[in-house]
C-alpha cells in the first residue's frame, strides 16, 4: 500500500471498528430487538467502511456512496472473493431507516404497550430505549 493512502485506510478501519463495536454492545442488551434499526444501520456502515478501506488500500477510486453492491463490485475487480458477498436487507439501512417515519423497529409498538401497562399515558421524553 502506498504510504499516502495508509492514513486514510486506517481512518476507514477505525470508523468501521467503531460501528462494529457499537453493534456488539447493542446486541448484548437484554432488549436488543428495540435497537434493530440502529444495529442494521451500524452493520451497514461497518461493511461500507471496510470495503472503502480495501479500495483505498489498493488505490481504487470510488465516488461518495452508501451502495454496498457498488463497493462490492469495485472490490471484486481487485479480488474475486468479493463476488460472494450478499448484503440482503442491509442495503436498506444505509439511509432509509435514519428518519422517524421509516424506522425499522418491529416491536416498537410493544414498547409503547409496555409503558401503557406501567401507567404512562405517553412515551417518556428521555431515555426511551433504556427503560
Amino acid at each position: 500500500m502506498k504510504e499516502e493512502f495508509q492514513k486514510e485506510v486506517q481512518s476507514w478501519i477505525l470508523k468501521a471498528e467503531e460501528d462494529l463495536n457499537l453493534v456488539i454492545r447493542l446486541l448484548q442488551e437484554k432488549d436488543a430487538e428495540y435497537f434493530a434499526s440502529s444495529i442494521g444501520f451500524h452493520c451497514q456502515q461497518a461493511i461500507e467502511k471496510y470495503l472503502k478501506a480495501f479500495l483505498v488500500s489498493n488505490g481504487k477510486g470510488f465516488k461518495k456512496t452508501h451502495d454496498l453492491n457498488l463497493l462490492r463490485d469495485l472490490s471484486n475487480e481487485l479480488d474475486a472473493d468479493f463476488s460472494h458477498l450478499e448484503f440482503g436487507n442491509l442495503l436498506e439501512f444505509a439511509v432509509d431507516y435514519r428518519y422517524p417515519d421509516e424506522t425499522y423497529i418491529p416491536l416498537l409498538m410493544n414498547k409503547f404497550h409496555y409503558f401503557s401497562r406501567k401507567g404512562y399515558s405517553q412515551l417518556p421524553k428521555k431515555g426511551f430505549l433504556r427503560y
